[in-house]
């Protein structure tokens, strides 16, 4: 979900000038919203439900909202990758339908084999696969596998991965800080980063 993915993109705590990369993309929605979080999401054309508060400093807003900069900084960049080729012909247009297409890299393949092309200092924040369709034993061994790659390439900071995975730190071998608990359309899910 964009509201989701766009929460995890405010708490992981990535620096505007850093590229960011999507190791298990899907669809693209976490990269997307990575992107499109450089953006004024404050019009002046809309008018909130707040302003009709009897509390509500009309005056004070004003002066606040003549401050605010409302030109976009696009020089964030994404790298987003996947196994699946019809999950990134579906990133491709939803990254189209963004309007960031011209920021988003896509990549098909392994993220093992992926990592080599990302650039040093970039972070990391993905949504991976919980498990459900892949089985105990497949998730282990991916966790197993993006422990490895995290431990191989310790400039990848900060790490910000959603999961729902039972298990999911111990199955990396790395100490993760829980930065929020979500729920997931009725899954419980938690947003780990590792600095």
């Amino acid at each position: 979900r964009e509201t989701l993915a766009a929460a995890c993109v405010q708490a992981a705590g990535i620096g505007a000038e850093q590229v960011i990369w999507d190791p298990f993309c899907g669809a693209g929605t976490v990269a997307i919203e990575a992107l499109l979080s450089d953006r004024p999401t404050w019009r002046a054309s809309r008018r909130y439900a707040f302003e009709s508060w009897p509390t509500h400093d009309g005056a004070g807003w004003a002066e606040y909202t003549a401050g605010l900069d409302l030109t976009p900084d696009l020089s964030a960049r994404a790298i987003a990758s996947d196994l699946d080729p019809a999950a990134l012909t579906a990133a491709r247009g939803n990254a189209a339908d963004a309007g960031v297409s011209d920021r988003l890299t896509l990549l098909e393949g392994d993220f093992e084999a992926i990592v080599e092309q990302v650039p040093t200092g970039a972070a990391v924040l993905c949504n991976p696969p919980y498990g459900k369709r892949m089985g105990r034993h497949g998730l282990g061994e991916l966790l197993t596998r993006f422990g490895h790659v995290l431990s191989r390439r310790r400039d990848l900071r900060p790490v910000a991965v959603l999961s729902g995975a039972p298990g999911f730190g111990r199955g990396t071998g790395l100490r993760w800080e829980t930065r929020l608990r979500l729920n997931n359309r009725g899954l419980r899910v938690r947003l780990f980063v590792l600095d």
